[in-house]
């Protein structure tokens, strides 16, 4: 351990618990539904509670040195709390989120009084980032080359995630890093962080993710100028040199000009995508600032906002086109202050500052580096919505705000050491309780999507009867993930018990933004002779995304129901889905648009 400068054995323990959460990005779970996520997740829970046992020996704090809360601290705390009083406890969208966000505030809380009693570990640390960008970049090429499948079917590039974005935007975070470290010449580390970013520099433009590139660049540019030339140099150079830095500071402008120009145009319909979600998004925002619409709300109140929005006849037909049913904003600022209100957005907004801040103060410009990235790559994509990422943020922004010098214990006198270390004691008793805690209760959770992941092999296959009780079985332990309670619902349809599935669709549909919920609604409400709540549920989806086409197919069939039978309604209908252009041609819009020409070419039907 010749890289830890370790004098103390026991620091062995929070460096071994330390590696394992850092390296949540690699794992993932292919025994678990959505094992690339949950996967993920479950395993921060088992490490974080590894390292609360390896944080045990802290509590006889033989150094002596006292811990002292920072701003950083009580800033996670207040953004947690938000979070919390913001929450809708009734409908209980995120279980998972809100566990994993008090397991991440234990964490941070132990994480910094390992590195108060062993500052050396942030060295350790940092260079088990860097080593799981380059495992990540390793598996990347081994993807382009074909060696080993990725986990997307029309992507050949996504490492351990589930698609290139995420992916690009994890390497771009640990960049800066390995640059730092590469840039400070300490042997053997400095050969070893260049081979690091090497070899991220070589996938990272693979990914095309316009985001990733942006943070990449922006964060090593500011970790190369402050370790190799500092403001003092920079004034330096631009009083000396007035003329050409006039030029330079020209040809930089349209430089950057140029480039977003070229940026967007090589995606403009994605681009253009985007900048209707923020549009919606803000407007959402300014109807809830103070509360928000708590965490997990997002979905819904996007929902709402983008079917007021086209029925107010103020969009373009490009913002018809590129319309989409995000489950993210692509942009944390703007979600966690539609989540949150605008107090939740200040508050986290300050803590990154602070975060950042007191990095630099601390010289830990590697750190602050990656924490520069994620922040960048968080205007444009969803970064916070993932585990890997917040897992980074908070060994980053622990590594960043740790001093060289801790204070010792000392300096608050010695009649009051015996307490502040009694205190000290007795929170890291508290976190290490509470993390075991919570990896206990997550082991119902995860035989649940255990047990759904065997019956998507039946789902997938049509088997919906016989599988229908065992959805229904563990429903209490997975409602709040919408792709769940669709297969439940279909499930149920399928079983003849429509009542039941409309129920589970309801639900379904306060927390997700996808229009199909309430195509199914309508066909379950339809075969229940609910005519006009079929209507309203189609003509709702049709207002979330006016150019599908499924749904006024649907109300074309609608239409002829003999009880509910609309010529000229149906009439409607059916020009749009022979007429609108799909995102996509496939062979199911050919066999809708065969089908409405049959029943357009009989003889108009009278009701009964």
């Amino acid at each position: 351990m010749r890289l830890l400068k370790i004098k103390d054995g026991w620091a062995l323990l929070p460096a071994v618990g330390g590696m394992l959460l850092i390296c949540t990005p690699l794992a993932q779970n292919d025994e678990l539904a959505n094992g690339l996520v949950m996967g993920k997740v479950f395993h921060f829970h088992v490490a974080a509670a590894l390292f609360a046992l390896c944080s045990i020996p802290l509590l006889f704090n033989r150094s002596k040195k006292i811990f002292r809360f920072t701003t950083a601290d009580v800033l996670l705390m207040l953004f947690v709390g938000i979070t919390w009083v913001t929450y809708h406890w009734t409908l209980d969208p995120e279980p998972q989120k809100t566990m994993f966000g008090v397991q991440l505030i234990i964490l941070w809380m132990l994480i910094r009084m390992a590195l108060n009693e062993y500052p050396q570990l942030r060295v350790f640390f940092l260079f088990i980032i860097a080593t799981t960008g380059l495992i990540e970049a390793t598996m990347g090429m081994a993807q382009l080359h074909g060696w080993i499948t990725s986990n997307h079917a029309l992507f050949n590039l996504t490492g351990t995630f589930f698609n290139p974005g995420p992916y690009s935007g994890f390497l771009a975070v640990v960049l800066p890093v390995t640059l730092s470290s590469a840039l400070l010449k300490q042997q053997p580390v400095h050969y070893y962080m260049w081979f690091c970013f090497a070899a991220i520099i070589l996938v990272i433009p693979a990914g095309m993710s316009r985001s990733a590139w942006i943070a990449a660049i922006g964060s090593c540019s500011w970790v190369y100028w402050k370790q190799c030339i500092g403001w003092r140099k920079t004034i330096t150079i631009c009083a000396q040199y007035r003329k050409m830095t006039s030029v330079l500071t020209t040809v930089a402008v349209i430089v950057i000009i140029g480039a977003s120009v070229i940026v967007y145009g090589m995606k403009r319909d994605s681009a253009d995508g985007r900048l209707l979600m923020w549009k919606v998004s803000v407007e959402t925002l300014f109807k809830h600032p103070l509360n928000g619409v708590g965490l997990g709300g997002f979905p819904k109140s996007f929902a709402d906002g983008q079917a007021a929005y086209f029925m107010k006849q103020a969009a373009t037909h490009q913002e018809k086109i590129v319309a989409d049913c995000p489950e993210y904003a692509f942009n944390e600022y703007i979600q966690i202050g539609m989540e949150q209100g605008l107090a939740g957005l200040i508050v986290f907004i300050w803590w990154l500052g602070n975060l950042c801040y007191t990095g630099i103060k601390n010289k830990q410009e590697g750190a602050v580096g990656g924490i520069i990235a994620l922040m960048i790559f968080a205007f444009s994509s969803y970064p916070l919505q993932l585990p890997s990422f917040w897992v980074l943020l908070i060994f980053l922004g622990a590594i960043g705000i740790t001093r060289d010098k801790t204070v010792a214990g000392t300096e608050a006198g010695e009649a009051q050491k015996p307490v502040a270390l009694m205190l000290q004691s007795g929170l890291i008793l508290i976190a290490i309780s509470g993390s075991l805690i919570l990896f206990y209760k997550q082991r119902m959770p995860y035989k649940a999507y255990q047990e759904w992941n065997k019956l998507k092999l039946f789902y997938d296959n049509k088997a919906y009867q016989s599988v229908t009780n065992d959805y229904v079985t563990i429903h209490p332990l997975l409602k709040h993930d919408p792709r769940f309670l669709f297969e439940e619902a279909q499930c149920l349809s399928y079983s003849n018990r429509q009542r039941e599935a409309v129920k589970i669709f309801e639900r379904a549909s306060l927390l997700s933004a996808d229009p199909m919920i309430y195509c199914m609604l309508a066909k379950n409400e339809q075969a229940l002779g609910e005519y006009n709540k079929a209507e309203t549920h189609l003509l709702y989806a049709i207002a979330i995304l006016p150019e599908r086409i499924y749904p006024y197919y649907l109300l074309v069939k609608l239409y002829s129901e003999p009880k509910f039978y609309h010529p000229d309604k149906r009439q409607q209908a059916a020009r749009s889905v022979l007429t609108k252009n799909p995102k996509v041609d496939s062979r199911a819009v050919e066999e809708m648009r065969k089908e409405i020409k049959n029943i357009l070419s009989e003889n108009n039907r009278k009701p009964e």
